[in-house]
């Protein structure tokens, strides 16, 4: 959901349903109906990492 600072610069907040399947007693549902934190580090990579080996075999042909 994109949302906008005190001084109008946009950012997203992510939501959703959580469904949890794990039921043991380590994950983020059993830690806040524990009373704890959880903090999750997230990232979003779109880089192709298996192209690169390609793209640079086409790239030195053209040296």
């Amino acid at each position: 959901m994109e949302r906008y600072d005190p001084n109008g610069r946009s950012y997203f907040w992510m939501t959703g349903n959580f469904v949890n399947f794990d039921k043991g007693e380590d994950n983020d549902e059993w830690a806040i109906a524990n009373n704890y934190v959880s903090v999750v580090p997230c990232q979003f990579d779109l880089t192709a990492h298996q192209a690169i080996p390609i793209l640079n075999e086409d790239w030195e042909i053209l040296r």
